[in-house]
């Protein structure tokens, strides 16, 4: 049952380059030319990013690791970008490694991010998720940066963006109410925990 299988998970990642050159007397050269024009074309039509959230982290279980990485941006039009990836290295990998591409990203209080994607490589390719992340700074006299140990997932884009659309604390309770409906009983402090490794940003 996915319930289980993302218990303890979430996440994550994206890479994303685009090379070009300014000879365009070949014909391929041009095409890459053209391409990366279209591609300023659309950055210049999405305005510039008024948000974003990236994170490259993880946590230990009983020794085995769980790593978890993301990019999220939001544009002045509103839109959304990005791609997240989980790997459960002690879970088979229709169960414990998928990625998303990211749908939504709101921010709150300029240090929490509500993170809404879809699952396109999974055991469960179309399912929605939504999950939080904390960005609590730098440095040792910080709390550390926490993220949701597991993820809402849902096969209604509606449900899903009832979810996206709220507070980080109200995503947390849904998850705990969600969880409980497949009985896993756990508290908010269960699903928003501090990450044992990496970091996480949220501008």
């Amino acid at each position: 049952m996915k319930g289980l299988s993302v218990l303890l998970v979430l996440a994550v990642a994206v890479v994303f380059g685009l090379t070009g050159c300014s000879d365009t007397s070949d014909p391929i050269v041009a095409l890459q030319s053209s391409a990366a024009d279209q591609g300023e074309l659309v950055a210049l039509a999405k305005g510039p990013v008024v948000h974003s959230a990236s994170g490259n982290c993880g946590i230990f279980i009983g020794g085995k690791s769980l790593t978890f990485a993301f990019n999220a941006k939001k544009y002045a039009d509103g839109s959304c970008s990005g791609e997240y990836q989980i790997y459960v290295h002690y879970q088979e990998p229709d169960w414990g490694k998928w990625h998303g591409k990211v749908v939504s990203l709101e921010v709150y209080d300029g240090n929490k991010a509500v993170i809404g994607g879809v699952e396109t490589h999974s055991g469960f390719p179309g399912y929605y998720d939504a999950f939080v992340v904390i960005d609590n700074g730098e440095g040792k006299n910080t709390t550390g940066d926490m993220w949701t140990s597991t993820v809402y997932w849902d096969e209604s884009l509606t449900a899903a963006e009832a979810v996206w659309s709220m507070s980080p604390e109200s995503v947390v309770d849904a998850i705990v109410a969600q969880q409980a409906s497949w009985g896993n009983i756990l508290t908010p402090a269960d699903v928003l925990i501090p990450i044992q490794h990496g970091n996480i940003q949220v501008k």
